[in-house]
Protein backbone atom coordinates (compact mmCIF):
# COMPACT_ATOMS: atom_id res chain seq x y z
CA UNK A 1 0.00 0.00 0.00
CA UNK A 2 1.45 3.01 -0.82
CA UNK A 3 1.47 5.90 1.97
CA UNK A 4 -0.57 8.65 0.84
CA UNK A 5 -2.36 7.27 -2.08
CA UNK A 6 -4.13 9.72 -4.18
CA UNK A 7 -7.72 9.96 -3.99
CA UNK A 8 -8.79 9.42 -7.64
CA UNK A 9 -12.85 9.71 -7.33
CA UNK A 10 -15.44 10.57 -4.45
CA UNK A 11 -18.75 8.90 -5.17
CA UNK A 12 -20.54 12.63 -5.29
CA UNK A 13 -23.49 12.71 -6.01
CA UNK A 14 -23.01 15.80 -8.42
CA UNK A 15 -26.25 18.39 -8.90
CA UNK A 16 -26.62 20.11 -12.36
CA UNK A 17 -28.68 23.21 -12.04
CA UNK A 18 -30.51 25.72 -10.04
CA UNK A 19 -30.23 28.25 -7.05
CA UNK A 20 -27.71 27.30 -4.45
CA UNK A 21 -30.60 28.63 -2.02
CA UNK A 22 -33.43 26.11 -3.34
CA UNK A 23 -31.54 22.72 -2.78
CA UNK A 24 -34.75 20.43 -3.39
CA UNK A 25 -34.43 21.93 -6.88
CA UNK A 26 -30.97 21.29 -7.06
CA UNK A 27 -31.37 17.66 -6.04
CA UNK A 28 -34.45 16.96 -8.27
CA UNK A 29 -32.41 18.51 -11.32
CA UNK A 30 -29.67 16.19 -10.72
CA UNK A 31 -31.67 13.56 -11.30
CA UNK A 32 -32.76 14.16 -13.85
CA UNK A 33 -29.90 15.28 -15.38
CA UNK A 34 -27.79 13.74 -18.63
CA UNK A 35 -23.94 14.11 -19.02
CA UNK A 36 -23.35 17.70 -20.13
CA UNK A 37 -20.18 18.52 -21.10
CA UNK A 38 -20.01 22.13 -18.75
CA UNK A 39 -22.16 22.94 -16.34
CA UNK A 40 -23.05 26.69 -16.42
CA UNK A 41 -21.62 28.96 -14.16
CA UNK A 42 -24.06 29.80 -12.69
CA UNK A 43 -25.20 26.30 -11.33
CA UNK A 44 -21.29 25.80 -10.06
CA UNK A 45 -22.49 26.96 -6.68
CA UNK A 46 -25.09 24.69 -6.57
CA UNK A 47 -23.46 21.71 -8.04
CA UNK A 48 -19.75 22.34 -5.52
CA UNK A 49 -22.43 22.46 -1.81
CA UNK A 50 -24.51 19.71 -3.27
CA UNK A 51 -21.40 17.50 -3.85
CA UNK A 52 -20.13 18.85 -0.49
CA UNK A 53 -22.92 17.95 1.42
CA UNK A 54 -23.21 14.49 0.00
CA UNK A 55 -19.21 14.05 0.63
CA UNK A 56 -20.38 15.19 4.52
CA UNK A 57 -22.37 12.56 5.55
CA UNK A 58 -19.71 9.93 4.65
CA UNK A 59 -16.95 11.09 6.47
CA UNK A 60 -14.11 10.30 7.37
CA UNK A 61 -13.21 8.28 4.76
CA UNK A 62 -10.40 6.40 5.31
CA UNK A 63 -7.81 7.09 2.21
CA UNK A 64 -4.80 5.04 3.40
CA UNK A 65 -2.96 3.57 6.33
CA UNK A 66 -2.26 6.84 7.33
CA UNK A 67 -4.59 9.32 5.65
CA UNK A 68 -8.23 9.92 5.90
CA UNK A 69 -10.70 13.05 4.31
CA UNK A 70 -11.81 14.57 7.60
CA UNK A 71 -13.87 17.67 6.13
CA UNK A 72 -14.63 19.50 2.97
CA UNK A 73 -15.52 22.87 2.35
CA UNK A 74 -17.41 24.72 -0.36
CA UNK A 75 -16.64 27.49 -1.66
CA UNK A 76 -18.08 29.83 -5.33
CA UNK A 77 -15.74 28.06 -7.55
CA UNK A 78 -14.10 25.73 -5.57
CA UNK A 79 -13.72 22.50 -3.37
CA UNK A 80 -11.75 21.93 -0.53
CA UNK A 81 -10.52 18.33 1.02
CA UNK A 82 -9.58 18.55 4.27
CA UNK A 83 -7.23 15.55 4.69
CA UNK A 84 -5.45 14.33 8.50
CA UNK A 85 -2.67 12.47 8.67
CA UNK A 86 -2.11 10.15 11.35
CA UNK A 87 0.75 10.98 14.44
CA UNK A 88 1.84 7.48 13.47
CA UNK A 89 2.76 8.21 10.01
CA UNK A 90 6.78 8.53 8.81
CA UNK A 91 7.07 12.15 8.02
CA UNK A 92 10.82 12.31 8.62
CA UNK A 93 11.43 13.17 5.31
CA UNK A 94 8.64 15.71 4.75
CA UNK A 95 9.77 17.98 1.67
CA UNK A 96 10.11 14.28 -0.11
CA UNK A 97 6.61 13.64 1.33
CA UNK A 98 4.90 16.87 0.75
CA UNK A 99 6.20 16.74 -3.33
CA UNK A 100 5.18 13.13 -3.30
CA UNK A 101 1.35 13.92 -2.38
CA UNK A 102 1.10 16.70 -4.68
CA UNK A 103 2.52 14.45 -7.43
CA UNK A 104 0.37 11.85 -6.95
CA UNK A 105 -3.08 13.92 -6.18
CA UNK A 106 -2.36 16.03 -9.38
CA UNK A 107 -1.80 12.69 -11.47
CA UNK A 108 -4.86 11.34 -9.73
CA UNK A 109 -7.08 14.50 -10.24
CA UNK A 110 -6.11 14.90 -13.87
CA UNK A 111 -6.50 11.46 -15.18
CA UNK A 112 -9.75 10.54 -13.68
CA UNK A 113 -12.34 11.02 -16.25
CA UNK A 114 -14.98 12.17 -13.82
CA UNK A 115 -13.33 14.93 -12.30
CA UNK A 116 -12.13 16.59 -15.00
CA UNK A 117 -15.17 16.48 -17.30
CA UNK A 118 -17.04 17.60 -13.66
CA UNK A 119 -14.62 19.81 -11.89
CA UNK A 120 -12.08 20.93 -13.69
CA UNK A 121 -13.03 21.10 -17.15
CA UNK A 122 -16.02 23.65 -15.66
CA UNK A 123 -12.93 25.51 -13.81
CA UNK A 124 -14.07 24.35 -10.56
CA UNK A 125 -10.83 24.37 -8.15
CA UNK A 126 -9.80 21.52 -5.74
CA UNK A 127 -7.74 22.59 -2.66
CA UNK A 128 -6.07 19.71 -1.15
CA UNK A 129 -5.23 20.94 2.69
CA UNK A 130 -3.02 18.33 4.98
CA UNK A 131 -2.93 18.60 8.27
CA UNK A 132 -1.12 15.95 11.08
CA UNK A 133 -3.71 14.59 13.68
CA UNK A 134 -3.28 17.39 16.54
CA UNK A 135 -3.84 20.21 13.98
CA UNK A 136 -0.38 21.45 12.08
CA UNK A 137 -0.71 22.12 8.74
CA UNK A 138 1.44 19.64 6.66
CA UNK A 139 0.74 20.84 3.14
CA UNK A 140 -1.91 22.75 0.60
CA UNK A 141 -2.09 23.00 -3.11
CA UNK A 142 -4.63 23.53 -5.76
CA UNK A 143 -5.51 21.61 -8.65
CA UNK A 144 -7.21 23.37 -11.53
CA UNK A 145 -7.27 22.44 -15.34
CA UNK A 146 -4.11 24.47 -15.90
CA UNK A 147 -2.11 21.73 -13.40
CA UNK A 148 -3.01 18.94 -15.68
CA UNK A 149 -1.79 20.53 -18.87
CA UNK A 150 1.82 21.17 -17.14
Amino acid sequence: MKLFAPLLCLSLSLPLGASILNEAKCKNLMKQAGEPNLVPAYNKECFIHYGVSDLLSKLPIKIDAFTEITSAIAAKESLTYIYTISAAAPLDNVKVIKKSIRAQVIKGNCAHPMTRKYFLNNDITLKHHYFVKGGSALLKFDVTKSSCEN
